[in-house]
């Protein structure tokens, strides 16, 4: 499976390889928040539970908290799960844009003749970025 994984990113550009990071990282930090979500929601069911164990019997409260934990601990987890991940794919496409601003700024003044080591500074490219799109024009 690593094999596969290392064969699979060893074509991608820096960029690509930055974005299947950042999905990989996304994936596991919603994975987290969903557990995160369910142990609380389950500490808090049963601590619900075995209060209402005390007045309607231990049985019954142990039961209905581990439900009450599981619902709540889904409903969190995928509450936090949504807002992160739209957090987290504003910020990437916001990242994207700039990228992408930075690209055609520098696209613009390399068609203007201006040096590469200036583009590079303006916009925030490598020095290897610039030449790679001089030479793509």
């Amino acid at each position: 499976k690593k094999a596969f994984e290392i064969a699979n990113t060893a074509g991608m550009s820096e960029e690509e390889l930055e974005a299947q990071f950042k999905r990989h990282d996304f994936i596991y930090l919603q994975k987290n928040s969903i557990e995160f979500a369910l142990k609380q929601g389950i500490k808090q069911g049963l601590k619900q539970g075995l209060k209402q164990g005390l007045k309607q019997g231990l049985k019954q409260g142990i039961e209905q908290g581990i439900e009450q934990g599981i619902e709540q601990g889904i409903e969190q987890g995928i509450e936090q799960g949504i807002e992160q991940g739209i957090e987290q794919g504003i910020q990437q496409g916001l990242e994207k844009g700039k990228n992408e601003k930075a690209i055609e700024i520098a696209k613009t003044l390399l068609s203007l003749g201006d040096d590469m080591e200036k583009i590079s500074k303006a916009t925030g490219l490598l020095i290897g970025e610039v030449i790679n799109l001089a030479n793509r024009t």
